[in-house]
């Protein structure tokens, strides 16, 4: 039973790093194609391509708020893989996904926000991503 476990944990560990992995790829292109350029839109009002580079928290709150903004990843990170391991050793697969998607975007930000001078990187607009924004978070509640 643990060794399942084990390889479940370590399977998810993989996923993370691929996802942080493509995070960070994607944002360094959206760097390179994308900055100073506007917006751009691919289904018009749904979602769109354009380059930000956001100081704050959703929608801009906490700007500037560095040490805050470094600190709170990090603690709920510990929280989200305490939860993902109790998610594991009851089976829910589905939410372990979940977590490990949540996991993967904390740390993508995170690291924006250490190497790249306290801003992280957005460059998708639009209200596509709204409802699997609002599925994810009544499915951990």
């Amino acid at each position: 039973m643990k060794n399942k476990l084990g390889v479940q944990m370590l399977f998810r560990l993989a996923v993370f790093f691929v996802l942080v992995l493509i995070d960070q790829v994607t944002k360094h292109y959206a760097g390179l194609y994308r900055k100073n350029t506007g917006s751009k839109a691919i289904i018009e009002p749904l979602i769109g391509l354009s380059y930000v580079e956001n100081t704050g928290a959703a929608w801009g709150m906490l700007s500037g708020q560095r040490l805050v903004l470094i600190g709170l990843p990090i603690v709920t990170s510990v929280f989200l893989m305490y939860y993902l391991w109790d998610t594991l050793r009851q089976k829910q697969m589905f939410l372990s996904y979940v977590l490990t998607i949540l996991l993967a975007g904390a740390m993508g930000n995170l690291y924006d926000r250490m190497f790249h001078d306290g801003k992280v990187v957005d460059f998708f607009t639009g209200w596509a991503c709204l409802p699997v924004l609002v599925e994810i978070l009544f499915r951990l509640l």
